[in-house]
């Protein structure tokens, strides 16, 4: 599974997974949006009193909102990215056009 961060156009910037992306071939390859699940994500405990102690405010969104999430995350982003391509009315973006980003923006220490 390959997470993205991404913009369609002048459009917001945008978290996603590239899915049919076969030995490297970026022609077929597509993008599922996840932005508003990742969104939708709790942060974990253990983030929230990293975040208090060393004055961090918890990502609204993006890759760094789904790390502060906790390791079960993982299955539940799998088994999200699975029901979407089981659901033809789920739409997704061809990579060809999308402009990539650094996966996470402003790392900071990452400990």
């Amino acid at each position: 599974m390959k997470l993205i961060t991404y913009r369609i156009g002048d459009g917001p910037v945008l978290t996603g997974v590239v899915v049919d992306s076969d030995a490297g071939v970026t022609v077929k390859a597509r993008v599922l949006n996840i932005s508003s699940w990742i969104a939708s994500l709790p942060i974990s405990f253990e983030a929230q009193q990293h975040n208090t102690a060393t004055g961090i405010e918890a990502p609204q969104g993006g890759i760094m909102r789904w790390l502060q999430s906790g390791s079960e995350k993982l299955r539940a982003l799998a088994s999200h990215v699975h029901a979407a391509l089981a659901n033809p009315a789920i739409p997704f973006d061809l990579l060809t056009d999308v402009h990539l980003y650094a996966p996470i923006p402003r790392p900071g220490k990452i400990i």
